[in-house]
């Protein structure tokens, strides 16, 4: 009994000590009906943490003096250091179904004020955020891990019920693996850039103040008022980002993080989908090539800036490179420090935000290719333009495209099965082409669910829309080989086709307004019918634009007429023996055909500004469309017609002005002996209605 009674006394007082550091969780969201949540509604929860603990973190965050040693205190961003999960399930019976693993994160609270953001005291500065997409009871409870030991909280329960609201939840690929779904049916983006508040080149070393956010969600709220849907926003180092001066360290950055709650919450409240990049590639640039200095890879050292007049003397640069030591850019790529860190901050990004159903797509790295270019920065007394590139590693150095596919496929595979995440399509983003035949086979990666690339050219033909559609059907024709690549490892299949959606995540001109806007209108009503899985998203024009943004509201209507997510759909293009006219389709095998028809006449050359500083004022297009005409369908060398639609088949044709959302002529035709159908598309008349849609139905 001498030896049992200490031992017996020792297991008391450690069950004591133990129950004393059990983890407490609260519901915070939604807080007035805290055992009942809607269908795709967001639930967040506190974590209380013990005591200790807690004032190690309150310690590093908050950089105070205290009797804690800097290696006592405790990084809350970083999970090595502080590991927070929420599990979450549903039962049949006793066994646990759905089970799903979300992970906590550092939250602080602000409120505005004068323009600025006051920070708000809270008992829970560790959050998880869920979002049941199943009705019925479901089960939760938090661990913590921390010095390899394991903390629980006990477990808990709410009740999901069916939503209220008209949401439809996390935006899918459809079966077809051509467009998106939402609900039971598809869903078209309709909507543009909108990409950052404040001023496009923005380079103050501060951060942007509080009103510039309330200007952005004005914004948005103006694209939904105009019918769009849908919308691409980039994470900024002077904007919402939550890294840039200190690796792995957040907490200066939390008022940034609490701006992008309330963009999420209004894209919620207005049933906007967010075309989410993760991050700029400005950052990566060595010097900026659009000046941006103060948000760039270099420091004011550096030998990159040729002239020192260019860059403020306080800049230390991007904090990967400082603190890792790296060389250049494209280490970020390849270092395993910084790929460590990156990751941690991925998991930070989707703990916080991948609960909500408004993200549309994550995107990795916007221009990925244009990572480590350098530009000629040179001070002319009116600012410091960019007087050319003197390198682009990834079109100048051999390695690099398939550094880039090793990146790329390890961030999306680290997402998909690391942090379990599969709530969001993840999208890659080029400028232009990636370079497959050098080895970047990125697009084919089998944990990268949408290709996009940004497109900026003009075209003297305007065939512009005509070489994406053959550019498309290309993709999903042909099978590429992997079996040289790291894909193989991924991939058992020696050669893949692209079975995916497609996006152009940026498209303009270079022209700004000087064309009157006729590139920006094409981009919206053209690209629908290409075979892009959403409308091609212009990077101009996204302030103040009512005047043109209201086609958004007409696109979409037009859209959503065709439930594009059922079956395949077949891309089809044809162009007049004038060359004036084209013709744009999506058909079916039903023969459920949707399109476009384009008088090409009206372009850029003809309905430019009259002004001498525009920059297309010099810029033709070739003779045939140097005029803008009228021009109607019953001259043959103005006829289209689409071609394999049946023997002698019946047809009615609805035709459709984009331009005001009216109805315009209906017409019952027959295909000929060669199945093809004739289409007599109403009168296409100058800049007023240059473009008719139409559907057409077997009868």
């Amino acid at each position: 009994m001498k030896i049992i009674v200490p031992v017996f006394l020792l297991f008391i007082f450690s069950w004591c000590v133990l129950a004393q550091e059990t983890v407490s969780v609260k519901m915070i969201f939604p807080f007035s009906r805290n055992t009942q949540v809607e269908q795709f509604e967001k639930v967040e929860l506190g974590v209380g943490l013990p005591i200790e603990i807690s004032n190690k973190v309150f310690a590093f965050v908050n950089k105070k003096n205290s009797n804690l040693a800097s290696n006592e205190l405790i990084n809350p961003f970083n999970p090595e250091q502080l590991d927070v999960q929420l599990l979450f399930w549903q039962k049949n019976g006793e066994e646990k179904i759905n089970f799903q693993q979300r992970f906590g994160f550092y939250y602080e609270s602000y409120t505005p004020y004068n323009e600025r953001l006051n920070k708000v005291g809270s008992d829970y500065n560790i959050r998880a955020r869920f979002t049941p997409e199943k009705t019925g009871e479901w089960f939760y409870k938090a661990i913590l891990i921390i010095d390899n030991d394991t903390l629980r909280s006990s477990t808990l329960k709410f009740n999901c019920v069916n939503s209220n609201v008209n949401n439809k939840g996390f935006l899918k690929i459809a079966e077809n693996k051509q467009y998106f779904k939402l609900g039971d049916s598809s869903f078209f983006p309709v909507g543009q850039n909108i990409p950052w508040p404040g001023s496009i080149w923005y380079n103050s070393k501060e951060t942007l103040p509080h009103k510039d956010y309330i200007n952005y969600q004005k914004l948005i709220t103006q694209l939904k008022q105009n019918g769009g849907n849908y919308f691409r926003m980039l994470l900024t180092p002077w904007t919402y980002d939550i890294e840039f001066e200190a690796l792995g360290d957040y907490s200066k950055r939390m008022g940034n993080a609490w701006e992008l709650d309330q963009l999420v919450e209004t894209a919620e409240k207005e049933g906007l989908k967010i075309h989410f990049n993760l991050l700029l590639h400005g950052v990566l640039e060595n010097p900026s090539v659009y000046t941006i200095t103060n948000w760039d890879w270099p420091a004011y050292e550096d030998s990159v800036y040729t002239d020192k007049t260019c860059v403020d003397t306080k800049d230390q640069g991007f904090c990967y490179k400082r603190e890792l030591n790296l060389k250049n850019p494209i280490e970020f790529f390849t270092n395993e420090e910084a790929k460590k860190h990156y990751k941690h901050k991925l998991r930070y990004l989707i703990a916080r935000w991948g609960y909500s159903t408004s993200i549309g797509v994550l995107e990795l790295l916007s221009e990925i290719n244009n990572a480590g270019q350098q530009g000629n920065l040179k001070n002319t007394g009116n600012g410091c333009p960019s007087l050319g590139t003197v390198i682009m590693p990834y079109a100048d150095l051999d390695s690099v495209p398939r550094i880039v596919l090793a990146w790329q496929n390890e961030m999306a595979k680290f997402i998909k099965l690391e942090l379990k995440h599969n709530r969001h399509p993840v999208a890659v983003s080029y400028t232009g082409d990636p370079d497959i035949k050098g080895g970047d086979l990125s697009y084919y990666s089998p944990y990268i669910d949408l290709p996009t690339y940004n497109a900026y050219s003009f075209d003297k033909k305007q065939n512009k829309y005509a070489r994406l559609t053959q550019k498309l059907k290309k993709y999903r024709a042909e099978k590429l080989q992997i079996s040289n690549s790291i894909l193989r490892k991924e991939d058992s299949r020696r050669s893949v086709k692209l079975e995916k959606p497609f996006m152009l995540s940026e498209i303009g001109s270079g022209f700004g307004n000087c064309d009157n806007n006729t590139i920006w209108l094409q981009s919206i009503l053209l690209s629908p019918f290409t075979g892009l899985s959403g409308v091609a998203m212009p990077w101009l024009n996204y302030k103040d634009r009512e005047h043109l943004w209201r086609y958004f509201k007409f696109v979409n209507q037009f859209m959503k007429q065709t439930d594009l997510s059922k079956s395949f759909w077949e891309v089809k293009y044809q162009t007049t023996d004038s060359k004036q006219v084209e013709l744009f389709a999506l058909s079916n095998k039903n023969k459920i055909t949707i399109g476009a028809v384009n008088n090409k006449t009206f372009n850029y050359f003809t309905t430019k500004k009259a002004c001498k500083d525009c920059f297309c004022k010099n810029d033709s297009v070739v003779s045939y469309l140097q005029e803008l005409k009228n021009i109607e369908s019953n001259s043959k060398e103005h006829q289209v017609q689409l071609r394999n639609m049946g023997f002698l088949k019946r047809f009615t044709i609805q035709f459709y002005n984009p331009l005001s959302g009216e109805n315009l002529l209906a017409k019952r035709m027959k295909t000929n002996l060669f199945g093809r159908l004739v289409i007599p598309y109403p009168e296409l008349i100058g800049a007023e209605r240059p473009i008719v849609y139409f559907k057409i139905k077997p009868n």
